[in-house]
């Protein structure tokens, strides 16, 4: 099945999100990932008001990547550790 434009959008900005390898940047780039994905879920949210057909797969994938995005802002903020 083919990628809507907007899932396209949100799905880039997760995976860019999750591979950053620049500290300073990662806070940034999980930042535009969260609102684009919160964005699609809002589309899907007016769809299923519509009576339109919803992917509820997509639906459960955004619920997973907020979690990911959510654990990856609590640890990867975190200063490495010296042991």
């Amino acid at each position: 099945m083919a990628r809507t434009r907007s899932e396209a959008s949100w799905v880039e900005l997760y995976q860019k999100a999750l591979f950053e390898d620049d500290s300073s940047a990662l806070h940034a780039r999980v930042e535009a990932a969260q609102q684009a994905i919160q964005q699609r879920a809002r589309e899907l949210w007016h769809a299923d008001g519509a009576g339109k057909q919803i992917d509820y797969r997509e639906r459960h994938e955004l619920e997973t990547a907020l979690y990911f995005l959510k654990l990856l802002r609590r640890f990867g903020a975190q200063p490495n550790a010296t042991h």
